[in-house]
């Protein structure tokens, strides 16, 4: 076996071989002729094929309106509608078009174009207009493209408008069905140009999930034989009607209705054609189903999933001879549940590269509804994993030819797919799919962990024989270890595990510096195995087999994240008394076994590593010593270290609290008045150069580009043609990763063109705010002062539950970018855009107008929302004093842009990801005002030049319940009033350990109460917020569409490509 990357395989001969045939097709239908099933029948020729030999044959049926009248759709009528569109696009020969089809539109529409075209002797590019405006920008340049055919909505012309801009397409409005299907215009069939058999037919592409979206050409030889395949098989599928009402013809699973009409006569069931097409929806399938009278239908699991939930739908399922679903993998609670109810289930397995692998209609018995049953024609090879799995292997051969094959088996191009699967125990035609190679360790959180390398830092120690990193669905790693065998023990003496983690541990430190922060593991996450449960070892590879290794370990995993969830404290002894200078030093033995870099008293906790886990452990010592020797008078807060991240104002507070005199409460506004104070004092006097000059176009620094905000500043500002360079200042790299690679990689998940990155414009810096200097070389600093004309501060930690006193070295950041701008040497200092945030509206009352704030007792007790005050406070100041313009912008909420990519850890996707453990979803009688990340980083860009206090939310809001109506549909569970949802997340907290690993929701909990205690009110009083000015300054903000389903069913797919839904 033999990798090439180049995928330039030529095939293996020239002679198509079909299978073998088995089961006549269409036999109860004497309409019907079957084109020649030898290979010498393409696409093109089928069509006349039909026109000639079986006119009167139906090709589609629909229901007439929401009646139960059927029409049928003829292939004699269906050739001159694709005739009609072949002489339109021939009539553009002289211009060499290559064409795309970009369009929503009704199944019928979208077929005729594309056949149209094919048969005009064109292989169209068909994209999914789902695809963000830098993607189809990319698909479209690399494709070759001339001329896109597009319909006219409002959402495939904006993708169009933002993806092709600056690019020369000639644009060609979808032609409607009525004109289409006009029998007053008479047509001839053109010319035929016959193709090979291996040549391209249909352009696709990949889905996108795990990197941008790749072009995937489909042959004239993968249409044929996915047409072909069910005469060798057992089903006469040709006498049937077949649904595809709920699949997009742009994918693969719908593109197969051409094949299945075209080579067994089967009757295609649709949505009726119409202008905007009918919305794909359980409902709206089912009832098509109903009507249409299918035998089958072909589905994405969502759908099913969505179904499984309700008896009346399922029932509706019952009749049909089966339901076929593919794509991704079924949830198997849901699979299992239709399967009892009698619902038929059948798994359709293919690639994009290769077409379908199984058969179409396989007659396995109900419990088998997760095997694949192959197709005749699939010559598959098995790569044995060593554990009982194997990745499939699929070779092309004669009767089966690969239009993507990435390597050789034997000389014979082939594919590896990838996929993970369980040969079944008896029966060598039927496989399972059971993971993917490049499976990761996805987190509650949707971070991911590579545990291999991991694991073999671990095992390098000498006295560990195997490790086995875990973690997938929890909120951090953990690693199993198996001791050498010299020094194997019994894990239930603490004695010994504790002499043996002390060991291992600086084995463990140096794969932490290794590691990214949330892949790190510590002490109490150490689990040593058992001599009595060895670990199960692949001999071939010598590796412990990670699922036997964790499913045998299962109870003692629960057990770790239990413990340590609850019980993550030391023993402490009391001081003798409470006094200040007894309860520092106290303070200081509790905070340093933790923190042990920390050595002045008022060093900040966040600054010198301390993440939520050890956090928790110094609250935890805290608060176990008051309560065990104190009378304590009132509630402690939940979040002590947050509130005092120093040991001098930690030791305070404890002292208070053991004396008594804590009342509970605190006050920040002297803090804030302090902090103000401080970073206003003085500023630099500008001075412009008379050697310096502005040069020709934009030139911006922006911080923090690689969140979500970010990364979408950044890539518009490349791709502006009015911008001439963009310097993007951040953090250093995470060990193991690099900067660019980060910035490539939120590029990818956000759907963003990362071929932007090499742009000549983009300047990527290292650095860090809190200095001087920005920690950037003075060569640098120098080249900036003379050439920025605009800075955008975006970078900002983002913890709720941190005090003001940890912003600080972010104020500071503030400080020295403003130093930075005075320091120019143009005759203007470069425009100052900080991002803000909404929070500091929070408690302004009934109107919040676009202006500052000067109290700041009226500032939210919120440090995020402190510090963003102080840092608007900051901008207003040096704006009067010197000639620098500022502007600070106070964002709302961001939701997912056009990829759908919303944060998972955001308080929205974490109530979405907690509801199938909770069983509902919270309902609450308010509007949203979220806004799309593209659109709002498009609105900041457009206000660049602008000045003072802006608001960025979205003008027309949308009702909560329309989001959550969507999220109730897809995820399959009810909408209940809020407190109530609210109630059933307080229960579950208090009786379940485990709550915060099935419900994440838990993890927020206290701003879930907060919004049940006035945010809400706060959130629907944002139509109070004024953002006339903001309007005035962004066309983008003034004509923003509101949110839809669309929007909401995007933010599902990530949140499922992320691996936090099912």
């Amino acid at each position: 076996m033999q990798n090439n990357n180049n995928n330039n395989f030529s095939h293996t001969g020239s002679t198509f071989i079909a299978p073998k045939v088995k089961t006549q097709q269409c036999v109860k239908d004497d309409t019907f002729t079957a084109p020649p099933l030898d290979g010498s029948c393409t696409l093109p020729e089928a069509i006349d094929w039909h026109a000639a030999h079986s006119p009167a044959h139906a090709m589609y049926t629909y229901p007439v309106d929401d009646s139960n009248e059927l029409r049928v759709l003829t292939w004699g009528e269906y050739a001159r509608a694709i005739y009609r569109v072949s002489h339109l696009a021939l009539a553009r020969v002289a211009e060499k078009p290559k064409f795309a089809v970009l369009a929503v539109a009704d199944s019928i529409t979208l077929t005729t174009i594309i056949m149209g075209l094919v048969r005009a002797g064109y292989a169209p590019f068909v994209p999914s207009p789902r695809v963000s405006p830098q993607v189809l920008a990319q698909l479209l340049d690399a494709s070759g493209v001339t001329h896109v055919i597009h319909s006219a909505d409002a959402t495939t012309t904006a993708l169009l408008r933002d993806g092709t801009a600056h690019r020369d397409f000639k644009l060609i409005t979808l032609p409607t069905f009525e004109d289409l299907y006009d029998e007053s215009k008479l047509v001839d069939a053109p010319a035929v140009v016959k193709p090979g058999m291996y040549d391209v037919a249909v352009m696709i592409h990949s889905s996108g999930s795990t990197s941008i979206p790749k072009f995937m050409p489909l042959s004239h030889s993968t249409f044929m034989l996915m047409g072909i395949a069910p005469w060798g098989e057992d089903t006469d599928v040709g006498s049937m009607t077949m649904n595809f009402s709920a699949l997009p013809t742009f994918h693969i699973m719908g593109l197969a209705q051409l094949a299945w009409a075209t080579y067994t006569g089967a009757r295609i069931a649709v949505f009726p054609p119409r202008t905007p097409p009918v919305l794909v929806r359980a409902e709206t399938v089912l009832q098509n189903v109903v009507q249409t009278k299918s035998n089958f239908i072909l589905v994405m699991p969502s759908l099913l999933e969505a179904v499984s939930h309700n008896p009346q739908d399922v029932e509706k399922l019952l009749p049909l001879d089966a339901v076929v679903y593919g794509g991704a993998a079924l949830k198997r609670s849901a699979g299992e549940a239709l399967v009892a109810a009698g619902v038929k289930l059948i798994c359709l397995w293919g690639m994009s590269e290769m077409g379908f692998g199984s058969a179409v209609l396989s007659k396995l018995p109900p419990k088998d509804w997760q095997w694949v049953y192959m197709a005749s024609f699939m010559n598959a090879d098995f790569r044995d994993l060593g554990d009982g799995t194997h990745e499939l292997m699929v070779i092309s051969h004669d009767g089966h030819y690969i239009d993507r094959p990435n390597l050789e088996i034997n000389t014979h191009p082939a594919l590896a797919t990838n996929d993970i699967v369980a040969r079944h125990p008896t029966n060598p035609m039927m496989f399972r799919i059971v993971g993917r190679l490049d499976d990761q360790l996805v987190h509650s959180t949707g971070e991911k962990t590579n545990a291999n390398p991991l694991e073999a830092i671990l095992a390098s120690h000498p006295l560990v024989s195997y490790a086995v990193v875990f973690g997938r669905g929890r909120p951090q790693c953990g690693a199993l270890i198996m001791p050498d065998p010299q020094h194997a023990f019994d894990p239930s003496d603490r004695r010994k595990l504790a002499e043996f983690r002390e060991a291992i541990w600086p084995t463990v430190i140096k794969m932490n510096e290794f590691a990214p922060s949330h892949s790190r593991i510590v002490k109490e996450m150490i689990i040593v195995a058992s001599p009595a449960k060895p670990f199960a070892i692949n001999p071939v590879k010598n590796t412990a087999v990670r699922p036997q290794v964790t499913a045998a370990y299962a109870k003692e995993i629960d057990a770790a994240y239990e413990d340590f969830e609850n019980n993550i404290h030391d023993d402490f002894v009391a001081p003798s008394s409470w006094e200040l200078d007894d309860a520092l030093q106290f303070v200081r033995v509790v905070v340093r076994s933790t923190l042990p870099d920390i050595e002045g008293d008022e060093d900040d906790f966040f600054n010198f590593g301390c993440d939520s886990l050890k956090a928790a452990r110094i609250h935890n010592n805290i608060t176990n010593v008051l309560r065990a020797t104190c009378e304590l008078e009132h509630k402690l807060p939940g979040d002590i270290p947050y509130k005092y991240p120093t040991i001098e104002t930690l030791a305070k507070f404890v002292s208070a609290v053991g004396l008594k005199k804590w009342t509970g409460g605190d006050s920040k506004v002297e803090e804030i008045a302090e902090l103000v104070a401080k970073y206003t004092e003085s500023f630099p006097e500008h001075h412009a150069s008379a050697a310096s000059h502005v040069g020709k176009g934009l030139v911006f620094l922006v911080t923090g580009t690689t969140g979500g905000l970010g990364t979408n500043l950044l890539a518009q500002l490349l791709d502006a043609p009015y911008v001439n360079k963009v310097y993007a200042l951040n953090r250093s790299g995470h060990a193991g990763s690099s900067l660019l690679e980060r910035h490539k990689a939120s590029f990818i998940d956000r759907g963003v063109d990362p071929q932007l990155l090499q742009s000549d414009k983009f300047i990527l810096l290292e650095g860090d705010t809190t200095r001087e200097d920005l920690g950037i070389s003075s060569t640098l600093f120098e080249e900036m002062t003379g050439t920025l004309t605009h800075i955008i501060h975006n970078a900002w930690p983002v913890n709720f539950n941190y005090s003001v006193k940890t912003f600080e070295p972010a104020i500071k950041g503030v400080k020295n970018l403003v130093d930075l701008a005075l320091k120019s040497t143009l005759p203007s200092p470069p425009h100052f855009t900080f991002i803000s945030s909404i929070a500091v509206t929070r408690m302004q009352g009934v109107l919040a107008p676009e202006e500052q704030i000067l109290n700041p007792a009226s500032i939210a007790d919120q440090g995020y929302a402190q510090s963003k005050w102080i840092s608007e406070r900051l901008l207003d100041m040096v704006s009067k004093r010197t000639p620098l313009k500022t502007l600070a912008v106070r964002v709302g909420q961001l939701a997912g842009g056009s990829s759908g990519c919303w944060n998972v850890t955001d308080w929205v996707p974490v109530i979405a990801r907690s509801a199938a453990g909770l069983g509902c979803l919270p309902d609450c009688d308010t509007d949203v005002f979220w806004m799309r990340l593209d659109e709002g980083a498009a609105s900041l860009i457009d206000m660049r030049d602008a000045t003072g206090i802006l608001h960025l939310v979205h003008p027309r809001p949308t009702p909560w319940r329309s989001v959550f109506k969507v999220f109730s549909r897809q995820l399959g569970v009810p909408i209940v009033p809020y407190n109530e949802w609210l109630e059933r997340l307080v229960a579950l907290g208090e009786a379940d350990a485990e709550g915060g690993r099935l419900v994440p929701a838990l993890r927020l909990l206290e701003f879930y109460k907060s919004l049940g205690e006035g945010g809400f009110r706060s959130m629907s009083q944002m139509e109070n917020i004024s953002i006339s000015k903001a309007r005035e300054a962004s066309v983008t903000l003034s004509n923003m569409d509101a949110l839809n389903e669309a929007d909401v069913e995007k933010w599902l797919a990530y949140w499922k490509r992320a691996g936090v839904l099912a």
